[in-house]
């Protein structure tokens, strides 16, 4: 089971996160996109890299204040496979790479924006779904302070 506490005061963001599908499993600890890195994503996302799949099941972005968990899913009848298209640790990197400032000169995420890019990023993450195995997200923005919880759910 994945387990989550965080929350944000004036000293920044506190996060507490337990995901404990695999024990044995390699993860590294949070760290800044490099610049040399294979990943297509903005050098201001924090993330914690799953080593075996090159993914995340969390991440930051220190310019929007984007963040997404991502979890396991918590049905008993799920069936991991193998074979899917895409990984699932794909997405919180996805989603804190969602616009959400206005435009190139704004500095603050604008409510609108991020409202706009988190529904049609879902919308079309839903025509895919079939190409994930199942998962739970947990994300939102810091400074709007919204929270958004979405599950893909397959019964095989």
């Amino acid at each position: 089971m994945c387990i989550i506490f965080f929350g944000k005061n004036k000293e920044g963001l506190f996060v507490a996160f337990n995901r404990d599908e695999y024990l044995n499993r390699d993860t590294c600890r949070l760290a800044q996109i490099e610049q040399s890195s294979n990943l297509n994503f903005s050098q201001d996302i924090y993330y914690c890299l799953d080593v075996p799949t090159g993914g995340t099941f969390f991440a930051i972005n220190k310019k929007t204040f984007n963040f997404c968990f991502l979890l396991n899913h918590a049905f008993p009848s799920h069936v991991y496979l193998a074979n899917v298209k895409h990984k699932r640790g794909e997405i919180p990197l996805q989603y804190c790479s969602l616009p959400v400032l206005k435009d190139k000169d704004s500095i603050l995420p604008n409510l609108e924006t991020y409202i706009e890019s988190s529904k049609e990023y879902f919308l079309n993450l839903a025509k895919i779904d079939e190409e994930y195995n199942g998962y739970n997200v947990v994300c939102g923005n810091l400074y709007l302070e919204k929270i958004l919880f979405i599950f893909i759910y397959y019964e095989i």
